[in-house]
This record gives structure tokens, sequence and C-alpha cells, in this order.
């Protein structure tokens, strides 16, 4: 599953890939299951990033304004949100728990 190869390289315990399907305006994943999980391309800070092409952190996901439970990591901790691109389209965003945003490290990863 992409999701265990990015923690494996991202080093992080808790890692989602989302896809964008343009096509129905949904941005879409699997779960544990295995079961095709859809939802409305702006949802959540996923849908933020898939907006605006840029990457989120946020410090605390589940307090952020545009937190959605459905989409996004549940977590309390940081959380970093990359827009994935194929040349200049954006096809999907990752996310990742920042465990390293505790310790101080910003956005740009400079302490």
């Amino acid at each position: 599953m992409a999701e265990e190869k990015l923690k494996i390289i991202m080093n992080v315990d808790k890692a989602k890939v989302l896809l964008c399907d343009y096509k129905d305006n949904k941005i879409v994943n699997y779960n544990e299951e295995g079961k095709l999980l859809k939802y409305p391309i702006g949802s959540g800070i996923a849908g933020v990033v898939i907006a605006k092409g840029e990457c989120e952190n946020v410090a605390n996901a589940v307090n952020h304004n545009f937190y959605n439970g459905l989409v996004d990591i549940e977590t309390h901790m940081p959380l970093v949100t990359f827009p994935i691109k194929m040349e200049e389209d954006i096809i999907g965003v990752f996310e990742v728990i920042n465990a390293k945003g505790i310790q101080g490290l910003s956005s740009t990863g400079k302490a």
C-alpha cells in the first residue's frame, strides 16, 4: 500500500495518500479494508492544499479551521500535507504526522 511505503520513506508513524478525481470532482483513497472512499474535492486540509498547490504545516490538525475528520489524518500533533504534482498538475496530496514539529521545527523545516 502507498501509505506503508510513504511511512518508511518519511520515517513517520502515520501517513495518508489522497488522489484527485477531477472527472467526479472528488478526492479519493482506499481504507484499510480496500474500500474506495470519495470526498468532495475541497474537503479538509487536503482540499486546501489541492486548491493552493502549496504545502500546509499545521500545529494541531484537529483544531485547524479546515480540518475534516473523514479526509485528514486525525491527530492533535503537527500535520504536514504536501501536494502531489505531475508537471504543473496537482494529482493528489499526501499527509504525514510531523512529530519533529513538536520540537520546534517550522514549516520550512528549520529550527
